[in-house]
């Protein structure tokens, strides 16, 4: 076995010493970045949940098309519903918004969850209904 000399083993007690400070804050970064990271992860699931609002609250466009074929259906389920009489005259009237979604303009109708403020940019629209011309 060979011996280690004096100047030898100050160098290694130095360098373990040297390894011992750069362990600790190795381990001290390790903690602050632990820490961050459940800080950003709790950001996110907050983030996630807004998302999840926000979708909810995002009301529905519907083009107009589809506006005409839903009061059509009224139309004839009511027609079909009361025996004996039908649908000759009358007026319609929707609160509705207007919204672009993508490339399409359409109408938004509020739902009973929309609360008041979705009531405020709502503009009426009536329908006059009366025989068809042939």
């Amino acid at each position: 076995m060979s011996e280690i000399s004096p100047e030898g083993l100050r160098s290694i007690v130095n360098e373990n010493a040297s390894l011992a400070e750069k362990l600790e804050a190795s381990e001290d970064d390790r903690e602050r970045l632990r820490a961050t990271l459940a800080a950003v992860r709790a950001e996110l699931d907050s983030a996630r949940g807004q998302l999840e609002e926000a979708k909810e609250a995002v009301p529905t466009v519907l083009p107009p098309a589809e506006v005409a074929q839903l009061v059509d259906r009224l139309l004839s389920e009511l027609d079909s519903q009361l025996a004996g009489l039908s649908v000759r005259e009358g007026e319609l009237q929707l609160k509705v918004g207007v919204q672009k979604a993508g490339e399409q303009t359409g109408f938004v109708f509020p739902s009973a969850e929309s609360g008041p403020e979705a009531s405020e940019n709502l503009h009426s629209i009536s329908v006059r209904l009366g025989p068809a011309v042939d």
